[in-house]
């Protein structure tokens, strides 16, 4: 079953929101230039993203500036780099790499987030020994030169192919 109307505005709302809490906590944490290197490494923008269609992700991230721009503090970080057009750019690919990347909970990872989705994954993302750590574990044998996989619908994995194809389109 499609997700309705209404409830495709809900995930669009959604999706702004975190786009925008991203960028306003990354601006806040004071990143270093390693850090948003590191971030912008993420950014493939003629790579497909599985969590929405790139137009339509394009199209959120431009929306999210704007709102970004309208609830930044005057002479705040945020306000800083959404004051240049070059800042805007950077602005709008980390919130593509936030909206192709992110794990729950809006977290994005230098490695971790580089790992594809398969329907039959031979890893798992568990939960490290402090709330800010994730660990990649084998979830079956895995040889030298495999590449790695994780599902990204996690417990919906093993929902019916309608079901996992609607939450990946």
């Amino acid at each position: 079953k499609a997700a309705s109307p209404a409830q495709f505005r809900q995930l669009r709302h959604e999706k702004v929101r975190g786009m925008v809490m991203s960028l306003a906590s990354f601006c806040g944490s004071d990143p270093s230039e390693e850090l948003k290197e590191s971030l912008l490494s993420l950014f493939h923008p003629h790579d497909a993203c599985t969590a929405i269609p790139e137009t339509e992700a394009k199209k959120l991230a431009s929306i999210a500036v704007s709102a970004a721009k309208i609830l930044a503090k005057p002479g705040s970080a945020l306000s800083r780099l959404l004051g240049t057009e070059e800042g805007e750019r950077v602005a709008e690919q980390l919130m593509l790499v936030y909206s192709c990347n992110s794990f729950e909970g809006g977290r994005i990872y230098r490695n971790l987030s580089r790992v594809n989705h398969s329907c039959n994954p031979n890893a798992v993302v568990v939960q490290g020994e402090n709330e800010d750590e994730s660990l990649l574990k084998a979830a079956c044998e895995i040889r030298p030169g495999d590449e790695l996989s994780i599902s990204y619908i996690g417990k919906y994995l093993f929902a019916s192919f309608p079901i996992r194809q609607q939450l990946l389109s």
